[in-house]
């Protein structure tokens, strides 16, 4: 059924980006393929030319209006499904409406819809994350694999963050998952679903997801074996380059001493060879010198060591770690990433701030520190205090990205007041 339904839908397209007239109305015919509404120029596409194909229904959801189909040419989103219309993936569909330019891309709207029967979903092509932050595969059936980082169930969804190689992306099941989510955690998998755009609060794109119709999409290839903490043990020193050998992350694991921590679930750890940030949503709280296991997942970028969607536990209590006094002329070197630092600094001034950030510009010999705290109860008495006056500083040793505004200034952050 499915193979014949292909063939069929494949002789039907007209040339891409055309729209036939009917010489005797005058009016247009309907555009038999979907390859050729999303040809059609911003304007033309926002002319409401009729549509008239077959196709399957590659996603669906009754109550967001979330809807894609696709014929043997390309997918596409479709708006104004009647809601009495009972639809899934794989429904054989015909559908007449007319077109729109879409926020992104053409889509058909003001539809009506004959369901025709079951039939199979088209193959999918297997991309890469660049494949997907490029746009080209909107509203596409596709396949990507990669390790699940981690897994939420919320709103009847389940919200899947996936890295493959040194990015990552995020999918939507759209029904939660048997069993719980988090038992995906850690786990390479291969998805089915539709490449759609995701938009901010505004409508402004802000990036692409991947829409999976229900679990029957989601094939978990192989999962870790062991418990949480017995990941692969590692030294903080060979975190960057553990990461950078490994095709497909995994969780690892690291053991030192809290030396400080913020406010936002981030705490700074140190081994014996180095120090690293550690990302957490775990509830509870370290505090400084606590001995601390961390499992997570090793960060993109070498230059900064850190450990994502990390889970933690106390082991112990050492010594509470005294900082590293930062020298005059020390360079913007890597060697104090992540690091409790301490120096003596000249205000310069203020350097911008928010309702939960403030940050001032320091000179320390002959190099600029810009020190941002989030502490509201520290923000009054900074800003009072005048430029030129000395202060003493302790804090948590960032180098800045390389892009941002401050990449001439070093970075330092000023623990939770509780470290």
């Amino acid at each position: 059924m499915g193979a014949v339904l292909w063939l069929l839908l494949s002789l039907e397209p007209a040339s891409l980006g055309q729209t036939p007239d009917n010489k005797s109305t005058g009016n247009p015919l309907p555009i038999t393929d979907v390859a050729s509404v999303l040809a059609l120029p911003r304007a033309a596409a926002s002319g409401s030319l009729p549509v008239k194909i077959r196709g399957v229904i590659t996603c669906f959801e009754r109550s967001t209006q979330l809807c894609f189909v696709q014929d043997a040419s390309a997918g596409i989103f479709v708006y104004g499904i009647d809601p009495k219309v009972e639809l899934s993936a794989g429904s054989l569909v015909e559908i007449n409406g007319v077109t729109d330019a879409g926020r992104y891309s053409p889509i058909i709207k003001e539809v009506s819809i004959r369901l025709l029967g079951q039939t199979n979903l088209p193959p999918a092509r297997l991309i890469t994350v660049s494949d997907l932050r490029a746009g080209t595969e909107d509203a596409q059936w596709i396949q990507m694999r990669g390790v699940v980082l981690q897994a939420t169930q919320t709103l009847g969804h389940t919200v899947i963050e996936i890295t493959s190689g040194q990015s990552r992306f995020q999918a939507h099941v759209l029904e939660p998952i048997k069993g719980g989510a988090t038992n995906i955690v850690d786990a390479l998998v291969s998805i089915q679903g539709v490449a759609g755009a995701a938009y901010d609060a505004q409508g402004k794109i802000s990036g692409f997801n991947v829409y999976v119709p229900n679990e029957r999409f989601l094939e978990v290839i192989r999962r870790r074996s062991g418990g949480l903490f017995e990941s692969p043990r590692v030294a903080v020193a060979d975190l960057a380059q553990y990461a950078n050998r490994r095709l497909q992350p995994h969780r690892v694991l690291v053991q030192g001493t809290v030396t400080a921590r913020r406010d936002n679930g981030v705490f700074y750890l140190r081994d014996a060879s180095g120090s690293i940030e550690i990302q957490s949503a775990q509830p509870g709280t370290v505090s400084p010198g606590d001995i601390v296991e961390a499992a997570g997942f090793p960060g993109e970028d070498p230059r900064r060591q850190v450990l994502r969607e990390a889970m933690f536990r106390k082991t112990g209590m050492g010594t509470i770690p005294l900082p590293i006094k930062l020298s005059p002329t020390a360079g913007q070197t890597g060697t104090l990433e992540n690091e409790l630092i301490s120096f003596e600094g000249t205000l310069l001034g203020s350097v911008g701030g928010s309702s939960n950030q403030l940050s001032l510009l320091l000179s320390h010999g002959n190099q600029s520190v810009t020190m941002t705290t989030e502490r509201a109860q520290d923000m009054p008495v900074l800003t009072r205090i005048p430029p030129g006056s000395i202060l003493r500083v302790e804090g948590i040793w960032h180098l800045p990205d390389p892009d941002s505004r401050s990449a001439r200034s070093l970075q330092l952050w000023l623990p939770s007041a509780a470290a």
